[in-house]
């Protein structure tokens, strides 16, 4: 819990990073070059791009097998995070060394509830949570090593506290989303388009 400088690090990892558009979204039946509306980048592209832009790893976008970018992001000194991993996944990649770690959900407390406090309210976000714990013990039987988390929403409110706090408290990290910028901004000294920063 402490910062020892021989193994510490602070990841900077890039959301879907793009791979040449000879790859194929997994499971879609799409076209390579489809990409699911996104842009691709040319054939022949490699990681170093990421690597040179100064980030550490990427998320990549859940419709794509991480075969596409274990083995390209680990020749340039980057990791990848698998969001929504399969069984199989986490025995194939468990020891390969571009993996960094294991995201199961995006923003449960958001997610999962409606401020409305009632009972199916309450048993809709215990399935939720049984459901992930459960997810958890599965990877962890199979790569007790690498980080399982989930990614939560950067609010918590009243009466959803309680379930934040449990949310982020039983990963292995703790990781939320914070937007530095807006549709209304691109500078963090107008964040929220009201100069203030926040």
């Amino acid at each position: 819990m402490k910062f020892e400088p021989s193994r510490s690090f602070l990841p900077l990892i890039v959301y879907d990073p793009q791979l040449d558009c000879t790859v194929q979204p997994q499971g879609t039946g799409l076209k390579p070059a489809t990409r699911l509306g996104q842009a691709c980048l040319p054939n022949g592209y490699d990681a170093s791009l990421y690597a040179r832009a100064n980030f550490t790893g990427g998320l990549p976008y859940t419709a794509f097998g991480v075969e596409g970018y274990a083995d390209a992001f680990h020749k340039h000194g980057l990791q990848v995070i698998r969001e929504h991993p399969t069984m199989g996944e986490v025995a194939q990649y468990k020891d390969h060394a571009a993996m960094l770690g294991w995201y199961l959900y995006e923003e449960p407390t958001g997610a999962e509830w409606d401020l409305q406090q009632s009972p199916t309210n309450q048993t809709k976000m215990q399935r939720a949570f049984a459901s992930y714990m459960n997810q958890t013990e599965a990877i962890k039987a199979i790569d007790p090593t690498h980080p399982v988390f989930i990614l939560d929403c950067p609010w918590f409110q009243e009466p959803a506290t309680e379930w934040w706090k449990k949310w982020n408290s039983f990963g292995d990290v703790s990781a939320h989303d914070n937007y530095p910028f807006d549709y209304r901004s691109r500078s963090l000294a107008t964040v929220n388009g009201d100069g203030q920063l926040h």
